[in-house]
């Protein structure tokens, strides 16, 4: 485990949170910021971007893989990892604001990139947690966040839910809504099987009007050519077509640019926690514990 892997645990007082890393953080509520997509940009004009690329660009094309969501209902049967992939926006106890996206884990984690995990040397004070439900595509609030685990090498951070929210963000108490949704858009990434493919798709556009979209690599390539200012990109979940996740944007210390780290390196860095002694979660247990044994259950 390296020594840039800090734990993190919290116990919810009415709206404090103890944070074992970081000491006391005072829980409100967070405000949006610019939220634009570079990966929609690319795609609403890809000539002109492919204009500006370096003949050595690693990326092929971005296309829209599925037209207009109005029937999200449909989409999602045929994409139903999209519920799984949410919107984090966290505030930092030195005034700054970050968003990204993430991945819904079962137990109520949220695994998203390092650079949502902090900023500098500044820790997260406020996060909120955005989903979509199973009837319509928009982003709602659902839950607060706190940090559970970073790790500024591998450029990976752990969140768990810490508390519940309404539709506009604004603290309450868990319902049986909260319960559903966090069960059923977990993704259950111990039934994933590394694999090799050219072909990323992922979910863009953050708010009424989603679209899945394709990303082809060249040789297999992670790096994406997004510019470091555009942190939207962080945390973003890329899976195949038959929806294996396939890795997870983020910015590892030795890279100069986002880039997809791998499923293997999303288990190595959860079960590298597991391995130190911090329990996470009876998930994490199985996933890292016992793989036969998960197999052979499904």
């Amino acid at each position: 485990m390296s020594n840039d892997l800090f734990m993190q645990w919290g116990k919810r007082c009415t709206r404090l949170v103890f944070c074992a890393v970081m000491g006391l953080c005072f829980i409100s509520n967070a405000s949006e910021s610019d939220l634009s997509d570079p990966l929609e940009a690319q795609k609403e004009s890809p000539k002109s971007a492919n204009q500006n690329e370096p003949e050595s660009s690693q990326i092929d094309r971005v296309i829209t893989e599925v037209g207009s969501m109005d029937d999200f209902l449909a989409v999602q049967k045929k994409f139903p990892w999209i519920r799984s992939v949410g919107l984090i926006m966290v505030s930092f106890d030195d005034g700054s604001f970050r968003s990204g996206f993430g991945l819904l884990l079962p137990n109520n984690l949220f695994l998203t990139s390092a650079e949502l995990g902090h900023n500098a040397s500044a820790y997260p004070k406020n996060t909120l947690l955005k989903m979509r439900d199973e009837s319509a595509g928009n982003l709602i609030c659902i839950a607060e966040l706190r940090l559970k685990a970073l790790d500024k090498v591998q450029g990976l951070s752990l969140f768990e839910v810490s508390g519940y929210t309404d539709d506009y963000c604004n603290l309450r108490s868990q319902s049986y809504y909260h319960s559903k949704i966090l069960a059923h858009n977990a993704y259950d990434i111990t039934s994933t099987k590394p694999m090799r493919t050219s072909d990323y798709y992922t979910v863009t556009t953050t708010f009424n009007n989603p679209n899945i979209s394709i990303i082809t690599l060249k040789n297999n390539a992670k790096q994406l050519p997004i510019k470091n200012a555009q942190k939207i990109i962080f945390g973003r979940p890329f899976f195949a077509k038959d929806g294996q996740l396939l890795g997870v944007a983020t910015i590892p210390r030795n890279a100069t640019a986002p880039i997809i780290v791998s499923y293997k390196e999303i288990k190595d860095f959860l079960c590298g926690i597991d391995k130190s002694g911090f329990y996470i979660s009876s998930f994490v247990q199985d996933l890292c514990r016992k793989p036969n044994a998960t197999k052979k259950a499904r």
